[in-house]
């Protein structure tokens, strides 16, 4: 006769069992989630229209100067597509550089950059959709196009997407009226976060950089910074120890940078910083305003092409691409 097992027992077993099965279900659901699927990066055509307004009565408004103009560490250059221009003078230089870039004379070099496939290189044209947009701003003396170009990107987490360059107006010295960046991310939504800002210049005959407001509390205007693809790579040979010499030739590099600002064609008169962030929905068209610069940006899904596979063949001491599938294994 078997007897039946005491309740001081029976619960331990009990525990003992919903303990496991909690354990083995948090180890599959580990399991499950240790491999996730990556999601798929998409891409989006992008043309952005960045243009100035000279309202009326815009002249007395005062701005602040204690903003913060600086360029992000994870920066990307809009690049122009790889082509042939023809060459301003006939130099060694100009010659050799055209060497370079000319295609190989057997077709298998392509001329060019795939703009369907290769990203941050500038569109032409005839593929932006703000053309007509651009040619109303022209035609009204209200508003001046500073910056007009559209280019195909994968857009990314906030975290790791690049800041896009942008500059465009008219050139002052090392810099232009538009200066910053802006960075295209996706979570949930798109979204664009604006680091612009606008400048006004005045011809240096001697004056500092000083704002020319007349109130007692006017401050001094932020230093412009370089653009990062423009800086120049400076060598770092650190010494082991600092000799009064060293220190004096550090002194003449202060002097001679200071001499350096003073000598430039233009100081700043007025700097406006145009920072945002905005949700976007693709394929509408976007008007971000300023009382100084507005912007217009469309930002419209991509599909890249599916690669066609190629495969090489010699065909009578020739070199020729064939598609794999019209390649046969004798002739």
């Amino acid at each position: 006769m078997e007897h039946p097992m005491p309740a001081k027992q029976l619960l331990a077993t009990t525990l003992s069992l919903a303990l496991y099965a909690t354990a083995t279900t948090g180890l599959a659901q580990q399991v499950s989630t240790e491999a996730p699927e990556e999601k798929e990066i998409r891409w989006y055509q992008i043309e952005l229209l960045a243009f100035s307004q000279n309202v009326p009565n815009q002249a007395q408004e005062q701005w602040r100067t204690d903003i913060a103009l600086a360029y992000p560490p994870n920066w990307q250059r809009l690049k122009q597509p790889l082509q042939l221009a023809p060459l301003a003078e006939d130099t060694e230089e100009n010659t050799a550089s055209a060497e370079e870039a000319a295609p190989s004379t057997d077709g298998n070099t392509p001329l060019g950059t795939d703009l369907e496939r290769e990203p941050y290189y500038l569109l032409p044209e005839e593929q932006r959709e703000l053309n007509n947009n651009a040619r109303a701003l022209a035609r009204d003396k209200r508003y001046r196009v500073l910056f007009h170009e559209s280019w195909r990107q994968p857009v990314v987490d906030i975290d790791n997407a690049p800041s896009l360059l942008i500059h465009g107006g008219e050139i002052y010295g090392e810099h232009q009226e538009l200066e910053g960046s802006i960075t295209i991310s996706v979570a949930r939504y798109l979204h664009l976060h604006t680091n612009l800002w606008l400048s006004e210049f005045t011809r240096n005959y001697g004056q500092n950089q000083q704002s020319w407001r007349q109130d007692s509390d006017s401050k001094d205007w932020p230093m412009l910074p370089i653009r990062p693809d423009l800086r120049k790579v400076e060598s770092q040979d650190w010494m082991p120890l600092a000799t009064q010499e060293d220190a004096w030739s550090g002194l003449t590099s202060l002097e001679t940078e200071y001499d350096k600002i003073l000598n430039q064609p233009y100081v700043l008169d007025q700097v406006v910083l145009l920072k945002q962030k905005r949700r976007m929905r693709s394929g509408e068209l976007h008007f971000i305003d300023h009382p100084l610069v507005g912007l217009l940006i469309k930002i419209t899904p991509y599909e890249l092409p599916e690669e066609i596979e190629e495969e090489t063949q010699l065909m009578d001491g020739d070199t020729a691409l064939i598609p794999a599938a019209e390649a046969t294994a004798t002739p």
